[in-house]
């Protein structure tokens, strides 16, 4: 029987005196750590662009392929001799403990534009263009999306002039002349993101420990992937959205969530043969083990908001893609590396699909305890083998956080009664961290910020909220030897070494 073990921690949220974490040492030394403590797997959050006016929510970035420049690592960057230590050495360290990403831009942009005019100067610059030539199919375009943002000053394509907007070839083939250094750049950035991601990877798997990605399910409609694929959108004629993704009104918000994604033609990409969601999930189990397909119930049945509405209630549910779906991803990746996310309403045809393909879901302890405890899927004696049991995800509290400011005083007394034992603000994140590990559950993945007995401070996300989220990164003196040593123990204690 599977029994294993892992960490949630976003890269981003790894210590860092750059004012964010990264992909390269620092996330060797963390993948080190994990080793160490006992863990089979690290599971992230997507590393792709963001945008400080979205909050920067790697859940609606400008493209669904793009890593972010700000966690490529700049000691890596000197490693490679592309960057001195000097220059390192003189730049300003971030002390706030929080992620930053106005700063991290600041001190990490001037140091990717001299890395890449060092490596221009180089004799050898073949790596990067054999790179490009085998991402062109996405990054040509992204590439080209960035520099007519640069120049616009905006990247909301919908309101650049008609030429660009509506991608004349004419129009596209100056800028490609005119910018073509920014192109360039922009192509460099994502070659050194992927080295660096793919020295991750190898380093992870040569330590025992597979990366588990996340492939959000909805892209932004301010991104490169839009621009250059309106066809696989419900837009209309004027390219503006018919209607937009969100959910009904559930355990976060009383009046849902209104993502305000555009929703895709899956009736077109059924007669293209997914084509570009297969190329896009290639895209992704090169850079992970397994990855986790965000939102699952949107593939068999999606919430379509119009347009026009501010809130996610007068939505209504469309039919998905469903079986066509999972048989071209059976086909074209045996295995099935995927992780569903089928938190919310599970409905029969989500656990029909599930079963019928194989994939493990994900439980989490936090919901298990109100009126329904008993017959609750989440609660401990109805969990099943084939899952990934969670104390709580990036979008859920603390446990701590979760005792002092969510839990009600029946919530609270339920886990107190079905754990035999006083429940407690000390001993909140204990309880239910070992309740995961002691689940019939193949994997146990737990927020770092539970093992460290974090409250609300370390939330990494509030749903329907664009202010205060995806900030909070561990401090350097909490991943200690000590506490390694501790969650190798309980690993063995578990089963789960």
């Amino acid at each position: 029987m599977i029994r294993q073990s892992g960490i949630l921690l976003p890269v981003f949220s790894l210590p860092s005196p750059w004012a964010i974490g990264d992909i390269g040492a620092r996330a060797r030394n963390f993948v080190d750590w994990l080793a160490a403590a006992g863990q089979n797997c690290w599971q992230m959050l997507p590393l792709t662009c963001t945008k400080e006016i979205l909050g920067n929510s790697p859940y609606d970035s400008i493209s669904a392929f793009a890593c972010s420049p700000l966690l490529i690592s700049i000691e890596d960057l000197a490693e490679e001799e592309l960057i001195s230590n000097k220059e390192i050495s003189s730049l300003n360290r971030v002390s706030s403990g929080r992620v930053d990403y106005s700063a991290a831009k600041k001190i990490k942009m001037p140091l990717l534009k001299k890395a890449f005019q060092r490596f221009m100067s180089r004799t050898n610059t073949d790596p990067l263009y054999r790179f490009w030539e085998g991402q062109s199919w996405w990054l040509d375009d992204f590439s080209l999306f960035s520099a007519i943002s640069c120049r616009m000053g905006d990247d909301r394509w919908n309101t650049w002039p008609s030429s660009l907007k509506i991608r004349d070839k004419v129009a596209l083939d100056t800028v490609r002349t005119e910018e073509k250094d920014h192109i360039l750049f922009t192509v460099f950035i994502q070659y050194e993101a992927f080295t660096q991601i793919q020295r991750l990877r190898k380093h992870s798997l040569d330590r025992g420990i597979q990366l588990i990605g996340d492939l959000p399910i909805y892209v932004s409609y301010e991104s490169a992937d839009v621009w250059s694929h309106p066809e696989m959108f419900q837009l209309d004629r004027d390219l503006t959205p018919k209607a937009v993704a969100g959910v009904p009104p559930d355990y976060f918000s009383s009046t849902g969530q209104r993502w305000g994604n555009p929703l895709y033609r899956w009736d077109y990409a059924k007669g293209m043969e997914f084509h570009w969601w297969l190329k896009r999930i290639a895209h992704s189990l090169q850079l992970y083990d397994m990855t986790r397909l965000d939102h699952f119930r949107g593939f068999l049945e999606y919430w379509a908001i119009p347009y026009t509405e501010k809130t996610a209630i007068y939505g209504r549910w469309e039919e998905g893609p469903g079986d066509s779906f999972f048989s071209a991803l059976e086909k074209n990746f045996p295995s099935m590396p995927f992780l569903a996310e089928n938190l919310g309403i599970i409905t029969p045809d989500i656990t029909r699909a599930m079963k019928k393909y194989d994939l493990p879901g994900m439980l989490v302890l936090l919901f298990a305890f109100d009126e329904s405890m008993p017959r609750n899927p989440y609660i401990l004696h109805n969990h099943e083998p084939r899952n990934i049991v969670y104390t709580g995800t990036h979008d859920n509290n603390t446990v701590r956080g979760w005792f002092d400011d969510e839990g009600s005083p029946q919530d609270k007394e339920r886990v107190s009664r079905y754990m035999n034992m006083p429940f407690t603000r000390d001993n909140a994140a204990t309880v239910l961290t070992r309740m995961a590990l002691m689940s019939v559950a193949e994997r146990a993945v737990i927020p770092l910020q539970d093992y460290l007995n974090i409250g609300g401070e370390g939330r990494i996300n509030k749903p329907s909220t664009l202010e205060g989220n995806w900030q909070w990164m561990a401090e350097e003196k909490a991943l200690t030897e000590d506490l390694a040593s501790s969650l190798h123990s309980l690993m063995k204690t578990y089963g789960r070494l």
